[in-house]
């Protein structure tokens, strides 16, 4: 975790230790559970990673999950690993956990070596180490630089690479140079630099065949490199890492009688048919009698904080954005709300519809969607 440099899980991850039995005499957690916890967060946080997705929304997500797990049952304690899946897979757009097709496809396709150097060294030590107890100190010998990031097909073809590669050369190479696949761990880099694949195959001293980490090992076994190779050694290590990163999966859902509340931020929640007796907005509760009210009073309270975003929408343009329900031109919508003089906003849409204008808007406004909790009437 350390290693992967991102710190915004450790609220929560503090508030799991909290929960451990070995920890707290009053803990509900096993030290099983506790590791459950923490092998699940990593395989979420190296999957964005590697699908690239944007490190933003991670601070909002992990400072209230055990706060979101809690409320399902209103309890930390039965289920609490499995609610904590589930949590994190109802996470949509750029929260989500990247399933195996995903991750799979960009660790395939990312250009590896150009990432950051501590993700990568975190990449090739666990694909060296993981499920072996003969591990090789991968860390430090990257870190003083015994070991380095090497390209089996290196990154200046020669002659020889040039015909071994075939007429496609330049293709393959452009391609698949700073693709995994293409990647290994060596200590005898510069020895190796761009000489034949046989020459770095079979060296005395730092060939593939006689080194002492196993992905070379079974780079040694093969009698060429070229796109064959390369895809093969693709699927191995994808492979390879759906089992070091797993997608999780659980069988819990909430019970629906008891989503007696829920907040904005909270996607995955199923308000079909649920209405709405009151919301709360930065602890100030006010009563409302539709889902329409209750969107009215909170458009009107963010533009009195803020004049300047719903001003700017009203004036822009543009299908399919946030600007089309904001117009200075009543008219121009069908069921103009009117927000301010000369701004209105299009009220005649669904509730989900209603909700995801908030969510943009929240974002506009820099307000936490936290903030805003819905209290639900009976289903």
């Amino acid at each position: 975790m350390k290693r992967l440099g991102i710190t915004v899980t450790r609220p929560f991850l503090m508030e799991v230790l909290s929960l451990s039995k070995d920890l707290n005499k009053d803990g509900k957690l096993s030290s099983d559970e506790v590791l459950q916890i923490f092998l699940i967060t990593e395989s979420y946080l190296f999957r964005r990673s590697i699908c690239d997705l944007p490190t933003n929304c991670l601070n909002k997500i992990f400072v209230s999950l055990n706060r979101e797990i809690t409320r399902y049952d209103d309890s930390s304690d039965d289920g609490y690993v499995q609610k904590f899946i589930y949590a994190l897979l109802s996470k949509k757009e750029s929260g989500r956990f990247p399933d195996d097709a995903e991750f799979t496809r960009e660790l395939k396709t990312r250009q590896i070596y150009l990432m950051r150097s501590n993700l990568k060294a975190y990449l090739f030590e666990r694909l060296e180490n993981y499920g072996i107890v003969e591990t090789k100190n991968v860390y430090a010998l990257l870190d003083n630089n015994t070991y380095t990031i090497e390209h089996i097909m290196p990154q200046h073809l020669s002659p020889s690479w040039t015909e071994a590669l075939g007429p496609n050369a330049d293709e393959i190479h452009s391609e698949w140079l700073h693709r995994l696949a293409n990647l290994t761990l060596t200590g005898y880099n510069p020895s190796l630099s761009n000489k034949s694949f046989q020459e770095k195959r079979d060296a005395p001293v730092g060939g593939y065949r006689d080194s002492g980490l196993r992905m070379n090992q079974k780079i040694g076994l093969k009698d060429s490199w070229g796109l064959p190779e390369l895809e093969e050694r693709s699927r191995e290590m994808s492979g390879r890492a759906l089992k070091i990163w797993p997608y999780p999966k659980t069988s819990y859902a909430p019970p629906r009688a008891e989503l007696d509340s829920c907040t904005l931020d909270d996607e995955g929640a199923d308000l079909t048919g649920r209405k709405l007796a009151k919301y709360s907005f930065m602890n100030a509760e006010q009563p409302v009698s539709s889902w329409a009210d209750m969107f009215e009073h909170v458009l009107k309270f963010l533009h009195q904080k803020d004049k300047s975003v719903l001003a700017r929408l009203a004036s822009a343009s543009g299908d399919n954005t946030l600007s089309s329900y904001v117009n200075t031109d009543a008219a121009k919508l069908t069921n103009a709300l009117q927000i301010d003089e000369k701004i209105f906003i299009e009220k005649n849409n669904s509730t989900v519809n209603k909700l995801s204008i908030l969510r943009r808007l929240f974002a506009l406004y820099g307000a936490d969607p936290t903030d805003l909790v819905f209290y639900l009437k009976d289903a």
